[in-house]
Parts: C-alpha cells; structure tokens; sequence
C-alpha cells in the first residue's frame, strides 16, 4: 500500500460542499422544451463544456471521475493544476487490487470510503508481482517482478518506464523521487545497506536520471560511520538526504 496525493486534484471541502448545495439551483436553471412547448429538464451532457469546467475544478478526485463519465465531450475534461496551487489537498490510500486486470484501489480517510477502480497505466502481469514503493506530485512508483520498475500516474493514466535494475534488484532500505516523471530533473535515488557477518556494513546507492540508459551503481566504504534507517530519501534542494539511526 501506499498514500498518493493526486496533486492535480486538490479540493477544498468547504468548497466542495457549495457546490453540491447548489445542485438544486443548476437543475432548475438547466430546462429544455419539447415539441409541445412543454417545459422539461435538459439532459445533464447539454450543458456547455467551459462551464462544466468552471464546475470541475472545485470537485473531488472522486467526483471529477463520476464527472468524465456523463458523455464523449466530458470524458476529455482535465482539471486545472492552477486550482491545485491554491488549496490543500488530503493523501489517499493506493493499494494494487489485481495486477492480472491492473486495477487498483484508493479509500478515501475523509469520508471513509473505498473505490476500486482500472488503471491503464498499471501494468498487467500475471507471472511477477508488482509493490508500491513510493508517491509524489500524484505518481506512484511501482516494482515489477525483480527486474523492472516504472512510474504511473493513477490520476491521469501515464506511465514511465525505467531500465531493468541492477543485480540488487528490490532490496531497498529507502526509496524516492526528485519530481515529476515528465521533467527533466526526474532523479529516482535508492540506497540500500548490507551487512556482513562479520559486522561491516556496506552502502549501495542507486541512481537514475532522465534520459539514462542505465542505472548508475555507487557502493560506499565499509568504513563509514553512516548508519542509514529504513527511510526513504528526503530530496531537498537539488540534494538527497537519508537519515541514519
């Protein structure tokens, strides 16, 4: 399991909620007359598509799905990531429901709630497992199997996938990103501690960049006074940093 943030789908419930008070106000507003002149109410997809947009960028990630599912037009309809900016936004939990048919599930801490939905980004497999490692601006880092791993956005369907790892495969004591899949500066750092029975310790760094054909493999002395916990990498100004026990 693992909390995402769709950070392209911030609401503030406040908000949330005028809009659905003022449901009431639209359906009387949105009429329709038949052939007889009789007044009627106008299907819900009648309604003009930057209006609906107005709408949607003050709805929940849950609701901003049910939205797209109206009609054709809709279903195209992206929220702003303006609106993003300005309000807060609350993790949800992301949990693989069935990787044979990529779908996944999110329950909802607010409302208390689960919904199970289809990824197009989720790599369907049979044959190898698939962990959430780690979460950020909305994507989701993913293993699969021992081999492979890759970055998919549940929220918008992309995915990016990188090189087959190391001989280290997934044994990782922390994971992370620096920022979006899509940006130039995409840095995905691992680190991973080894201990020898005879007491030694050894660091392995792992790093790939934007635009690699390979992961980059570092290994630290034996010597090092570093002792890393079981925490992901922090990035902070251009940098990574591991906190140590």
């Amino acid at each position: 399991m693992c909390w995402v943030v769709p950070s392209s789908f911030m609401n503030k419930y406040e908000e949330s909620l005028a809009i659905v008070s003022s449901e009431s106000d639209i359906k009387t507003n949105n009429r329709a007359f038949d052939e007889d002149g009789k007044q009627v109410a106008a299907p819900w997809s009648s309604l003009p598509v930057d209006m609906v947009e107005e709408l949607v960028a003050r709805l929940s990630f849950i609701d901003y799905l049910n939205v797209r599912e109206v009609c054709k037009r809709w279903s195209s309809i992206s929220k702003p990531t303006e609106y993003a900016k300005r309000y807060p936004a609350y993790p949800v939990l992301m949990s693989i429901c069935s990787s044979s048919a990529g779908t996944f599930k999110l329950f909802d801490p607010i409302i208390d709630k689960e919904y199970t939905l289809k990824d197009r980004s989720l790599v369907p497999c049979d044959d190898a497992f698939q962990m959430l490692l780690f979460a950020k601006h909305g994507w989701v880092l993913v293993l699969w199997g021992e081999d492979y791993m890759y970055a998919t956005n549940p929220f918008t369907g992309e995915m990016l996938g990188l090189p087959e790892l190391p001989c280290l495969g997934y044994q990782f004591n922390g994971i992370s990103f620096s920022s979006t899949p899509k940006s130039p500066d995409f840095i995905v750092c691992s680190i991973d501690k080894s201990c020898h029975p005879s007491g030694s310790n050894r660091l392995y760094v792992m790093l790939w960049r934007a635009g690699d054909e390979h992961w980059t493999s570092l290994e630290i002395d034996a010597d090092t006074q570093f002792h890393i916990a079981y925490s992901n990498p922090v990035f902070y100004h251009d940098e990574f940093y591991c906190l140590g026990t």
